[in-house]
């Protein structure tokens, strides 16, 4: 057993051995072959004259489309469907009712606040035939004072006038100079000529037997005018009383009117109410989805429709801070949409929002496509490439040129039949070159291919790219 252990302890030792001995002539074999390539053997090289180029630098974003409009129809107070007027997929206009429900309630209040509002407006109606009666009432009476006050002015002037003749033809009397004949055929004729006729009434008998001094009865002028005002006394009596119904019929007109508003806020509520009972299409669009059919709850937390319009779809993408305003809103970009065999469709920039978003610690924006055939669908995943930056005429070099060591960037410029190399400031970059910012001046052949075996002044052999 033991004999066993040496020999095989003996064979792994060998073979260990042979390992390192192995390994050991391989190593050699690699430096011997380094130095023949780093002494006197050229290395076959690619070049690339320096040129001036465009380079854009694009972000390749990616996401899911969505339709323009997704609006969710959710009813205001759940109820019991009694009727489902559309179907999932067919298009629909803004309005249009797509789902009615049970109300036999609210139609019972729609029918209670119309009649309180039909009464309130027939008393508004009423108040307002009765204002305009009494109004005319109130006129009837102005008119009436104002001819009574006519006929008092009109009495005065004509019991002035008669009084002036009887006292002159009294004094003639007196005197001598006139009969009594004449006196009363003076004071007759003066009475028939110059006294209205209305008022004759008032003074007595003219036609004879007038004795001298009191031919003619002025008090019945005097009781005449006192009729006169106590007519007048009672229609401004009326007047007072109409003017007091008057000014209290406003009152009441507010009062109707604010029934009326009440009665119209009732029929607006109640009306409201029933319209909240027929679920409406908001926009115009296509019906996305259905929950519920009749004789099912429509709940607020389970919309019963939903209605897109996807006559535009949008790509929703994310910025960061370095590219946010190097992009702007009307920019447009190309999209790839896989569904449909990779067809690229045009695309502008709808917004970019200028708050940073919390939680994905970037500026979202949004892509619009237009959709008019309805071809694209909500869901669709897709592809873009943004520009974010771009430099005009710039000196620039293929990036397979560029040698990154130690945090720096080189070069190898052809240098005769040797490589030289050289420190370079890099700038943007796109897929396939990169600006130089520093190092090269334009017009120097760089090395694009091979460069990995080279070492600065090593010999090389150009294979491709010398004119």
């Amino acid at each position: 057993m033991k004999r066993w252990i040496r020999n095989s302890i003996l064979i792994i030792v060998v073979f260990c051995m042979l390992i390192f001995v192995l390994t050991s002539c391989g190593i050699k074999k690699q430096g011997d072959e380094g130095q023949e390539e780093g002494g006197t053997d050229a290395v076959s090289v690619e070049i690339e004259e320096v040129q001036l180029k465009d380079i854009q630098v694009a972000k390749e974003l990616s996401g899911k489309l969505e339709a323009g409009k997704e609006i969710m129809v959710v009813p205001k107070i759940p109820g019991p469907v009694k009727k489902v007027n559309v179907k999932v997929g067919q298009a629909v206009k803004e309005g249009e009712v797509l789902i009615e429900l049970e109300g036999s309630d609210v139609d019972m209040q729609i029918k209670q606040a119309q009649a309180a509002y039909d009464a309130a407006s027939a008393n508004i109606q009423l108040s307002k035939k009765q204002l305009d009666e009494l109004a005319a009432q109130k006129n009837n009476l102005d008119k009436a004072i104002g001819e009574i006050d006519s006929q008092i002015k009109k009495m005065d002037q004509v019991t002035e006038k008669v009084s002036s003749q009887l006292s002159k033809l009294s004094q003639q009397l007196q005197k001598g100079e006139i009969t009594q004949q004449q006196f009363q055929q003076e004071l007759t004729k003066y009475i028939q000529n110059n006294v209205p006729d209305e008022y004759k009434q008032y003074l007595g008998d003219i036609s004879g037997g007038m004795a001298a001094g009191n031919a003619i009865n002025l008090s019945g002028m005097v009781n005449g005018r006192q009729q006169l005002l106590s007519k007048k006394a009672e229609l401004e009596g009326a007047k007072i009383e109409l003017e007091s119904k008057l000014k209290l019929t406003p009152i009441q007109q507010k009062a109707f009117d604010a029934q009326l508003e009440q009665a119209k806020i009732g029929v607006d509520m109640a009306e409201s109410a029933g319209d909240n009972l027929k679920l409406k299409s908001p926009i115009d669009g296509i019906v996305a989805s259905l929950t519920v059919e009749k004789g099912e709850m429509a709940v607020q937390n389970m919309p019963p429709a939903t209605v897109v319009d996807a006559s535009e779809v949008t790509l929703d993408v994310n910025l960061t801070e370095f590219e946010v305003n190097k992009v702007e809103e009307g920019q447009k970009v190309d999209v790839v949409i896989e569904a449909l065999d990779d067809s690229s469709v045009s695309g502008v920039i709808d917004y970019i929002s200028p708050t940073l978003d919390i939680k994905t610690q970037s500026y979202p924006a949004c892509i619009k496509i237009d959709n008019p055939d309805g071809i694209i669908k909500s869901g669709m995943f897709a592809k873009t490439s943004i520009k974010v930056d771009e430099k005009k005429d710039c000196i620039a070099v293929p990036k397979k040129s560029i040698l990154d060591q130690a945090g720096n960037s080189f070069v190898f410029i052809i240098d005769g039949d040797r490589a030289k190399k050289v420190q370079v400031e890099i700038g943007i970059q796109d897929q396939e070159y990169v600006e130089i910012l520093s190092g090269l001046n334009g017009g120097e052949k760089v090395i694009t291919k091979g460069k990995d075996f080279l070492s600065d002044g090593a010999k090389i052999k150009i294979v491709r790219g010398e004119d």
